[in-house]
Parts: structure tokens; C-alpha cells; sequence
């Protein structure tokens, strides 16, 4: 009988060497079906007197045997005539209880607990034998402390396991079971899946092969912010990398601590491996006070396409898969922020074998972004990326696209918050096509989106900002490109309340503009009950726009905006006046200009009612809109004395009109000229507006020129 300190365990038998020998066990393995039961062994050491009790789990291959579900069935004998099956864990608490355990699986699960509920040893897949020898080995110790500690320890023999408990002394995880592969002489030490120890034989981490992946705290990563994890994570990515080149995994996830500093740019190709928490959020903190950020990135998203064609490689196309999850990365707090910038997306090119690989459909997933110069930016053979429910906030620029090689594509945002920030979207020369979808930006003290080439369409969501100085929306041309922008279905809420004079859009070309189906809300005009400033443009001149079913709030009854832009009609369709008298009309270059108006001193009282001037204004597609308001923009105006100014509502008859307000009488103060207090008025089917002129003051060298006059229609 061997000394009781020293307990040695057959896994799947589970007998004590010299209290239970083992031609009893094959004994009683022979009267009981031997085709099917068979030893499980293993090969460890635990020490009895610091376990006195132990408990013992067994499970199907491939699973942890710690859960209910991954459980099997086991036999115990504790003579030859009585056998029982138990729940497990099978308990031993001193060697009078010890009897041999049978199983009917080849290959099985393992783990042995002490009662402080400390795992002493654990397997996922061992395969048992029909017989116990050559069981028994010796064994020095079966923990070390750390991975120097291990490099010191040589093995004793072929596939002996040791326990190691951390990474580092500065790394409290990382740690894990190893075994001893004297197969292997040539893989190097990587700090985290093979350690070679200072005689050089090799101990690897056992890992499980049916789910694959790599924790980032195996290599030395920390959740202590001020220890650089840069070279630490990017091992773990290259570990990733490899598993996947050698075929043992498709794509590899790399699984990071609560949270991680680093202080290096990191390297991430998505087509083998992508980043997510442990659980729950990772925090990610970007040092911006370190010297080594290459072109002021801290992560490349790029495929590096530079060995395709290479055995092992595996090309990247249209992988619909994230790269990021769950993931807050943020700059660290210093004097100077928005230093430098967060993601790059590229792909590298093998131009000499001719080969063109894209980095696209890519997703990144709830994560949050805060600090930055800029927070994403494309590059060559960037394209298709999806962000979706993420965060951006205290950015210089959220998003920058620019003009690359094969990089004008789609790139989507659904559901995200752009917010606290300085310019949401910056646009230069890219082609492709942009989706906002849903998405709140809020309060940008450079605007939204300046769009100088993009495709742009903001689908739903929520634009606020208090005090605007900057425009929603810029389109703007350039020598390679065109920007077009459509707004739908989105809510503009609470803008130059202060009367800032700012367009909420500006373009440079006519139809590069849309808007449809969008709402205005003045809510915070309305609970201070004041009407927006008149100085609150929706857009310039420029700005050719379809407009349709668009609704407004404000207070009841006004029209809390005025916009040139908005005119249906930006020239009359035509004029009629009963007295051809001496007024002079004349259209060129798309205005209208009026002189030699009448004298108030040549004109008889029967030519008084003829001295004024109508102005026709169709109303496009009036059927569909609720509400009417009208506008007059003059560009010069000189009138001595003050003019009547009244606008009917008329059917298509011309004979039938309805008043819409009061006249207004006019001196030519002000070059934007709408109705009395902001009045908006009930569309009753009108076919056209009829502006009509009282001239009756005028005198000879008066005149005025007007710019653009016209209807207003909306819901």
C-alpha cells in the first residue's frame, strides 16, 4: 500500500493505486461486458493532504462535465454482485469509499474539484484504454506561478501537464492548464499558446478544438490602464492568424479583458480573426500621449492581401461578419485631446501577381467611440462596412470618406448617435453611397454632413442642435465629383432660436437636393412661446428641391420659417394688369423687373382701380398639401412711397378668389418680404396665388425687382 499523501487517479476508473489493484479492476471488468467499459487514465498528482475530499465529474467529449447537461452515466461496483448508477459528482472523501468506475464512451470529459470548489484537474477530451499500465509516472509539481516560472520547469515525460496560474507577476489572468509536446522542436515561444523552456522543450496550451479562440490575457494583456497591452494583443491576433492559415479554424475570435490600454497602433485583419469582450463591454483606452501611431491611427482594420495566392492564404470577399463588438474604445485623458485618430479601413495590395482584394461587408457592433481627431476613415480597397447601434461623441470628425482605389461603395450607419461633437460627416471627392438610417446627430458645432461627392440619404432619425451656426447639410461640387443628398422621414428639432442667419441647407447645383416627408419642430420656441427667427432658412436659392408632405410644429397658425428655396414657383407664370399705362415689365435672367410705374398725379379717379399689377403663381400639385404660405424675395428695391401688397387664393377660373390675410403695405425696408406675423392659411384647392400690386403711390423712378415669387405648399 502506497503512502496516503500521494492519491493517483485512473479518469474513468478512478482507483487508488494500491488500495484498489489493478487485476481487480480488469477482474471485474471481464465479468462485466469488457466490449464496452472501459479505463479512463490520467496521469496527475494530487496531493491528499491538502484535498481530503474530492469530487469527481465526468461529460461527454468536447464539453465541459462541470455542467448538468454535458453529464453521462457511469457505473460503479462496489463488489461484483451490486452495481448503481449515481449523480455526479462522485464524491471520495477517504479511501474506504473508494471503488472503480466504469463508462461506455471511448472518449470522454473530466474535471476533479476540491471541496473549495478549486478545479485540481480538467480535460475536455481524453480517450481511455483497456488496461492500467505504465500509469503511474513521477511527477515534481503540477502548478507553477507564472510563464517564467514554467520555462524553468523541465518536463518529466511525454504529455505531462502542469498548471500555470497567471500570465506574469503584473498579470493576474492569462494563466492555464499546458502539457508537455516532445514532438515539436521548432515552433517558437510566443508569450501565450507555446512557452519553450531554457532547455527548449516545448509546453503548449491545451486548447479546445471544437470552439476555437483566443483570450487576449493568455499573451500578457491587462486590464491595468497604465501597462501598454499593444504588443501583448497583437500577438493574440497573430496566434488567431495562425489557428486559421493552419485550417484549424475558420475565423478566430479574440476575446478581450473588461478592459485594456494600448499605446501602439494594432493590426486587425477580419478575414481571420475579429475582437469582442470576454463578456459584457470591453473599455479600450488609446494612450494619445505615445510617439508610435503610424499615420495617427490606433486600429487598422486592413487586409492584407500581400501573400494571396500563397499556400494557406485565405482571401477575403464579401465576408458578412464584425470585426468590432461590444467594444468602448476612448482616448485617454490628456492637456491635449483629439490628437489622433481611431480606425482606418484598407486593404493591401499583391500587385505583382495582379491580384485585387477588398476589405468589405464588415459590421461593427455596439460599440462606442468618445475622443478622436477623426473616428473612421476609408482607404484603398475599403468598402461596405455597416455600423450598427454605435456611439460617437467629442470628435473633431466622426466619419471622413475619402476618394481611394476601389473604394466607392456603400457604407451604412443604422441606428447610431452622433453627438457633442464638431463634424458629424466629411466628404472629399468619394463616390459612393452613404446610409444614415435612423440615426440621432445631435448638437455638431460644425454641422452634419458636408457632402463634396458622396450619394448621401438620411433615412429617419433625429438632427437637434440649440443656436446653429453651421448648415445641416452642404453639397458641394468638385473637379471629380458631384454631391447629391436626400432627407426622409427625419425630424429637425431646434435651430437658431436666436435668429443666427444660417441655411439648414446649401448646394451648388440644382436637384442635388431632396427632401420628403420630413418634420420641423420648434419645440423649444414653442415652451419659451416665441416663433422662430425669420432668419431660420430651410435652403438657398440654389437648392431645387421636391418637396412632399412635409409637416411643421410651432406655434398655431405660423409659418416659423422663411425660404427661398421652398418657392414652387420661382417665376411668375405670368403677368396681367388691366392698365398697360407706363409700367414697364421685363424678365431676363430669371427675374423680374418692374419700372416707369405710374404717378400718382397724371392718374384720374377712373384709372385708379387700373393701376395695379397682378402676379399668377401656379401651386404644383396642390391637392396634396394642407396648409399654403407665400414669399417674395425682391433683389432691389426703390419705392418712394409705401405699396399694397395682397395675395388671393384662386381656382382655376381666375374668377373666384379668397383673401389670404391682410394687405401688407410695403417701403421697401427688407428684401424677404412674407406674410403678416409668419400667418400660414388653409389650402382650399387653390389652383394658383394671385399677388397683386397696388401701385397707386409710385412715382416715376420708382422700381423693384423681383427675385423670386411664389407658393409655398405643405402638410
Amino acid at each position: 500500500m502506497m503512502n496516503r499523501r500521494s492519491l493517483f487517479k485512473y479518469l474513468g476508473i478512478a482507483t487508488l493505486t494500491g488500495l484498489v489493484k489493478n487485476s481487480v479492476a480488469n477482474n471485474t471488468i471481464k465479468k462485466q461486458k469488457a466490449d464496452i467499459l472501459y479505463l479512463l487514465q490520467i496521469e496527475k498528482l494530487i496531493e491528499v493532504s491538502e484535498n481530503l475530499e474530492l469530487y469527481i465529474y465526468l461529460g461527454k467529449p468536447g464539453l465541459d462535465p462541470l455542467f448538468k447537461k454535458n453529464q453521462i452515466e457511469y457505473t460503479e461496483f462496489a463488489n461484483k454482485n451490486n452495481q448503481w448508477q449515481r449523480n455526479q459528482p462522485i464524491t471520495f472523501s477517504n479511501e474506504d469509499s473508494i471503488h472503480p468506475i466504469f463508462v461506455t464512451e471511448e472518449t470522454i470529459s473530466i474535471a476533479i474539484q476540491n471541496k473549495r470548489n478549486e478545479t485540481l484537474y480538467s480535460s475536455n477530451q481524453v480517450t481511455l484504454g483497456h488496461s492500467a499500465k505504465d500509469i503511474v509516472k513521477p511527477f515534481e509539481s503540477i502548478y507553477c506561478k507564472t510563464f517564467e516560472d514554467l520555462r524553468k520547469t523541465k518536463p518529466q515525460y511525454k504529455f505531462q501537464e502542469i498548471q500555470v496560474v497567471s500570465h506574469s507577476s503584473h498579470v493576474v489572468s492569462g494563466g492555464g492548464l499546458f502539457y508537455f509536446d516532445d514532438t515539436d522542436h521548432e515552433t517558437p515561444d510566443n508569450n501565450g499558446t507555446v512557452i519553450v523552456t531554457d532547455t527548449g522543450e516545448r509546453w503548449k496550451r491545451t486548447i479546445d478544438s471544437t470552439n476555437p479562440f483566443v483570450d487576449a490575457t493568455w499573451f500578457g494583456v491587462t486590464i491595468n490602464l497604465n501597462i501598454d497591452s499593444s504588443d501583448a494583443l497583437q500577438n493574440a491576433i497573430s496566434e488567431g492568424e495562425r489557428l486559421v492559415t493552419q485550417k484549424k479554424a475558420k475565423r478566430v475570435s479574440i476575446k478581450l479583458p473588461s478592459a485594456l490600454n494600448t499605446a501602439k497602433p494594432i493590426y486587425l485583419n477580419p478575414a481571420y480573426t475579429f475582437l469582442e469582450p470576454i463578456s459584457g463591454v470591453t473599455e479600450w483606452q488609446v494612450d494619445n500621449s505615445s510617439q508610435h501611431f503610424k499615420d495617427n491611427y490606433a486600429l487598422h482594420i486592413c487586409g492584407n492581401v500581400l501573400r494571396r495566392g500563397e499556400e494557406n492564404d485565405i482571401p477575403y470577399v464579401n465576408t458578412t461578419i464584425f470585426a468590432l463588438s461590444h467594444i468602448y474604445m476612448f482616448e485617454k485623458q490628456t492637456i491635449e485631446t483629439n490628437r489622433i485618430n481611431c480606425i482606418k479601413h484598407y486593404a493591401t495590395l499583391n500587385n505583382k501577381k495582379g491580384i485585387s482584394e477588398t476589405v468589405s461587408q464588415l459590421g461593427i457592433l455596439k460599440c462606442r467611440f468618445t475622443g478622436f481627431s477623426d473616428v473612421y476613415t476609408n482607404g484603398d480597397n475599403g468598402w461596405g462596412i455597416c455600423f450598427w447601434e454605435c456611439g460617437f461623441d467629442s470628435y473633431k470628425r466622426a466619419i471622413v470618406l475619402m476618394s481611394g482605389l476601389n473604394n466607392s461603395e456603400r457604407i451604412s450607419f443604422r441606428e447610431c448617435v452622433f453627438q457633442n461633437g464638431e463634424l458629424a460627416f466629411d466628404i472629399y471627392n468619394w463616390t459612393g453611397g452613404l446610409l444614415i438610417d435612423n440615426c440621432s446627430l445631435n448638437y455638431n458645432s460644425k454641422g452634419e454632413i458636408v457632402n463634396r461627392g458622396g450619394h448621401v440619404i438620411v433615412r429617419g432619425g433625429h438632427i437637434e442642435t440649440k443656436n446653429r451656426s453651421k448648415p445641416v447639410c452642404i453639397n458641394e461640387d468638385t473637379s471629380k465629383a458631384i454631391g447629391k443628398a436626400k432627407f426622409h422621414e427625419v425630424t429637425f428639432v431646434n435651430f437658431a432660436v436666436n435668429g443666427n442667419d444660417v441655411y439648414l441647407f446649401r448646394t451648388t447645383r440644382r436637384h442635388n437636393l431632396i427632401l420628403e416627408d420630413n418634420r420641423f419642430s420648434w419645440a423649444e420656441n414653442e415652451r419659451q412661446q416665441e416663433i422662430a427667427s425669420r432668419n431660420t432658412k430651410i435652403t438657398d436659392d440654389i437648392g431645387c428641391i421636391f418637396i412632399r408632405n412635409w409637416q411643421m410644429s410651432g406655434k398655431e397658425g405660423k409659418a416659423p420659417f422663411s425660404s427661398e428655396g421652398l418657392i414652387q414657383s420661382p417665376l411668375p407664370n405670368y403677368l396681367k394688369r388691366t392698365n398697360s399705362g407706363s409700367i414697364t415689365t421685363e424678365g431676363k435672367n430669371g427675374k423680374l423687373k418692374i419700372t416707369n410705374l405710374p404717378l400718382f398725379d397724371h392718374l384720374t379717379s377712373s384709372d385708379i382701380r387700373k393701376s395695379d399689377l397682378s402676379i399668377f403663381c401656379p401651386i404644383i400639385n396642390s391637392f396634396q398639401h394642407r396648409y399654403l404660405t407665400w414669399l417674395i424675395k425682391f433683389e432691389e428695391v426703390k419705392i418712394s412711397k409705401e405699396i399694397a401688397i395682397t395675395v388671393y387664393g384662386s381656382y382655376e377660373n381666375e374668377q373666384i378668389r379668397d383673401k389670404l390675410g391682410e394687405s401688407i403695405f410695403y417701403r421697401g425696408e427688407q428684401l424677404v418680404l412674407t406674410p403678416a406675423d409668419y400667418q400660414n392659411f388653409i389650402n382650399n384647392g387653390y389652383s394658383n396665388l394671385i399677388i397683386e400690386f397696388s401701385l397707386l403711390n409710385s412715382k416715376s423712378e420708382d422700381f423693384f425687382i423681383i427675385d423670386r415669387i411664389g407658393a409655398i405648399a405643405y402638410n
